[in-house]
């Protein structure tokens, strides 16, 4: 037992110095946090250990100790300091206390929490300017920060992130947008976000301009307004595009207008507004888009020749156009406006012609342009041109009567001059063949040379000349004979007969002599007196004023002197009052066959005349075919419900009454459908339409009944969706012309579903011209109206090479006519009916086989007058 104890003791007495040690050495913690330090000795367990601050004293409030672990269970910042541990040996007492190094406790005050603050939270700048946002940590100038969108989406390409700053160099619309800029917080690595800051572009104060375009004519005024709209305190400025100095004669009035008092072609360009807001401190200019302006240069139609003189009945032609301008719409007139005489001929492209020129058509005339680019359609009218007329005619033929006249000495005789003169003539007498100077008292009283009393100077030879303007005649001698021997009286009537027609005007006249002067009377028919209306001038000179189937007869001039007496007759005749005509006219009529035919025929006279028709068919013909019908005649009316080639030939349409007959041929001509164009369009092969309006094609049957189904087609693709066919067959109505429309379009004629012809025409939008269209026009209006019984003659133009044969045909409608006997280029419709009315066209054929036919003209015939 003792021997234990003192192995022990010798143990402790050579132990090794005691070190308690502390672990961590060091700590931080935060506010509120907890703290912990363990203290002890190596390899004695039961060693005594206590904690103390450094600076002696009991341990702080909040701080407790246990077994050797320092507990502090919520920091605070009287906890921070400095802390021993000691240690004792509890079973040697001898043994002096231990202490540790100090272990330190480090108390974090509470922090302000970390915010991003951002300069400017908003601003707005011009596009393409810099923008610049600027980000920091109140103090913390080392904190890292990041720009960022409040999506998380990356930052625009074009702006950049640098050390808090974000830059744009260049705004873009793109670029507006919020930005927020970014932290972490260091205790948590969470990123702190700023507030959003928000970058806006102002959008440029582009300034407006009315109207951005606009075509005015020299010498118009012109203007343009700018504003830019909300701004009414922008400045505005106008110039030149490029920025240019206005030219002359513009002005700007420094609110925004811009005006021309009178264009001139200097005028003609582009025109810039810059405005500037007053409230920008950079003043930055914003141009608007061009003003352009165009000045339709004054048009002035020339005219070729300015003045020309014709003959009477020849035929007279003046050309206008306007330099530079082609497509300019040209039209002729009367000075003043007045309308052309029905026959003058515009052909609507600067020619007027007149094929017989009369003196009614002497005067001005003035040519009128208008551009068709010109919305307000302006006239232009050119300096007038004259067309002076000179008569043509005959110089006078003058007749003097009696060829002999015999008187006693001191005996009054006179004698008359005829001029015989279409035109009014001025009558001269002169005596002698060399038509010298009346002798003696003889003078001339108007159209007669009178002697007062006849002697042997004033005896000879009188001669009458007549004037007019177109040169002079003298007529055969006339001979005064003076004698003291008497001589019984000679009568001589002119003309001895006298055909003509109810209501004609006539004189019988009767030559005398005889010594003394006879005296003249006349009787009638039968030896009466002459009628009522038969009037006796004196003279020897009987006239018929409106001569009447009543007067027909012997009419007796009686000359009685105191030697004797004489008597000659004159004997009028009347021809028969009747006429016929035929509906349709005649003379000829060219039918397809399988037409129906029908020709009334009328008759007109007084009495009524009775009315047939007459047919010879001829020898009988043994080529007829076995069904061959012949023309049915039923009083005035020929008719045939499907004509053949074997019922041509001539048809007399025959009146009679008392007085007389009077007939009148048809001939009637059957062609084979093969040898006669089907369809035709009207208008011509090459057509202008206006863009944007209302147009449409007409294709025409040129027979009858023999095309019983039109369609059209485009030869170069399908027909626009837009255009409709309408119900009536032959009509491609177009509602609004395009551009796109152009092209070529084809007409189809079928018979029982058999196509039997085509015709094709090009089309273009107005304003475009093609040199190689074929035209034919009937010369304007294209609506005419006559009084039933009044003449017409249509004429018309072909604007084309290689013209072969012109028809003329006429319908109720355009889509089936009949052709008509004219071939040439005037028609002529004498004594319109009701039947006459309706449409006309011309079908020109040319030398390589093509046909174009006219737009058609309407006849209204008006039976109230």
């Amino acid at each position: 037992m003792y021997t234990c104890v003192h192995v022990l003791c010798t143990h402790e007495r050579n132990r090794p110095p005691w070190k308690p040690r502390i672990e961590p050495p060091e700590q931080t913690v935060d506010v509120g946090d907890p703290a912990r330090f363990r203290c002890w000795v190596p390899g004695v367990p039961h060693a005594e250990l206590e904690w103390r601050p450094s600076t002696g004293g009991r341990l702080p409030d909040g701080v407790e100790q246990s077994h050797g672990i320092l507990n502090v269970p919520r920091a605070q910042q009287h906890h921070q300091g400095q802390y021993i541990c000691s240690a004792r040996d509890p079973q040697d007492v001898s043994q002096p206390e231990v202490d540790s190094d100090p272990a330190r406790l480090n108390v974090r005050a509470p922090e302000a929490p970390l915010q991003p603050q951002v300069d400017p939270l908003r601003q707005t700048v011009d596009l393409g300017q810099p923008a610049r946002f600027r980000c920091w940590v109140p103090g913390n100038p080392h904190a890292q920060l990041k720009w960022t969108t409040p999506s998380g989406r990356p930052l625009p390409s074009t702006a950049r992130d640098s050390h808090g700053s974000l830059e744009f160099p260049a705004v873009q619309e793109s670029d507006v947008g919020e930005y927020i800029c970014e932290v972490a917080d260091p205790r948590t690595g969470q990123p702190v976000r700023s507030p959003p800051a928000r970058l806006d572009v102002r959008k440029p104060q582009i300034p407006q301009v009315d109207p951005p375009e606009q075509t005015v004519n020299e010498d118009d005024p012109a203007r343009f307004r700018c504003w830019v709209p909300g701004n009414p305190e922008a400045q505005l400025r106008w110039g030149t595009r490029g920025g240019g100095p206005l030219p002359q004669g513009a002005h700007d009035d420094g609110r925004g207008q811009l005006s021309f008092p009178r264009t001139t072609s200097n005028h003609e360009g582009e025109y810039e507004c810059t405005a500037v807001d007053p409230r920008d401190p950079n003043r930055t200019p914003y141009t608007s888009q061009p003003a352009n302006l165009h000045i339709r240069k004054q048009m002035s139609p020339e005219v070729d020749p300015p003045e020309q003189t014709v003959n009477e009945n020849d035929p007279s032609r003046i050309r206008c156009w306007v330099r530079d301008n082609p497509h300019a719409r040209l039209s002729w007139s009367r000075k003043g406006g007045q309308p052309l005489t029905p026959d003058a001929r515009d052909d609507g492209r600067g020619t007027l012609s007149i094929s017989r020129t009369q003196l009614n058509h002497e005067g001005d005339y003035e040519c009128t342009a208008i551009d068709p680019s010109d919305p307000n359609r302006t006239p232009h009218i050119s300096d007038p041109a004259r067309i002076n007329v000179r008569k043509t005619g005959k110089p006078p033929r003058p007749v003097a009567t009696p060829p002999l006249i015999t008187v006693k000495h001191g005996d009054p005789a006179s004698f008359h001059c005829d001029a015989n003169s279409d035109t009014p003539a001025e009558i001269h007498w002169g005596f002698g063949r060399d038509v010298g100077p009346l002798r003696g008292d003889v003078i001339q009283e108007g159209d007669d040379v009178v002697i007062d009393s006849a002697d042997d100077l004033v005896a000879g030879e009188y001669v009458c000349t007549a004037t007019n303007e177109f040169g002079s005649g003298r007529s055969e001698p006339v001979r005064l004979v003076v004698t003291e021997s008497e001589n019984p009286p000679t009568a001589r009537v002119e003309p001895k007969v006298w055909n003509g027609k109810p209501g004609d005007r006539h004189q019988l006249r009767c030559h005398t002599t005889g010594i003394p002067t006879p005296e003249v009377s006349w009787t009638g028919p039968g030896g009466n007196p002459i009628a009522h209306d038969v009037t006796d001038l004196g003279g020897g000179v009987l006239e018929f004023a409106s001569a009447r189937k009543e007067h027909e007869g012997e009419y007796t001039c009686h000359a009685v002197n105191s030697v004797g007496e004489a008597s000659d007759t004159g004997t009028i005749h009347l021809g028969p009052s009747i006429g016929v005509r035929t509906d349709p006219a005649g003379p000829t009529l060219v039918l397809i066959k399988g037409q129906p035919l029908e020709v009334k025929c009328e008759a007109f006279g007084d009495p009524d005349p009775e009315v047939e028709w007459l047919h010879d068919p001829g020898p009988e013909r043994g080529d007829l075919p076995d069904d061959f019908k012949p023309v049915t005649i039923s009083e005035q009316f020929i008719r045939h419900p499907s004509i053949g080639l074997g019922n041509a030939g001539n048809y007399t349409c025959k009146g009679s009454n008392a007085h007389g007959i009077a007939t009148k041929t048809i001939t009637i001509k059957v062609v084979d459908a093969g040898h006669v164009s089907t369809v035709s369009v009207l208008g011509g092969t090459t057509q202008y339409f206006p863009v944007n309006q209302a147009s449409q094609l007409i294709c025409a049957a040129t027979g009858s009944r023999l095309v019983d189904r039109i369609e059209w087609v485009r030869v170069d693709g399908s027909l626009p969706p837009e255009v409709e066919e309408h119900n009536e067959q032959g009509l491609l109505h177009f509602g609004t012309f395009l551009s796109s429309y152009s092209g070529e379009y084809e007409c189809r004629g079928y018979r029982k579903d058999e196509l039997i012809g085509t015709s094709r025409v090009t089309v273009y939008p107005e304003g475009e011209f093609h040199e190689d269209g074929v035209r034919v026009e009937i010369s304007p209006p294209r609506v005419r109206v006559v009084n039933e019984g009044d003449s017409i003659v249509l004429d018309c133009s072909v604007h084309g090479f290689g013209l072969k044969n012109l028809i003329w045909f006429h319908g109720t409608n355009t889509t089936r006519m009949l052709p008509l006997s004219s071939k040439g280029k005037y028609l002529q419709v004498i004594y319109t009916t009701k039947h006459d009315a309706g449409a006309y066209v011309v079908l020109a054929e040319f030398n390589d086989g093509s046909l174009v036919a006219s737009l058609p003209v309407w006849i209204v015939v008006d039976t109230y007058g």
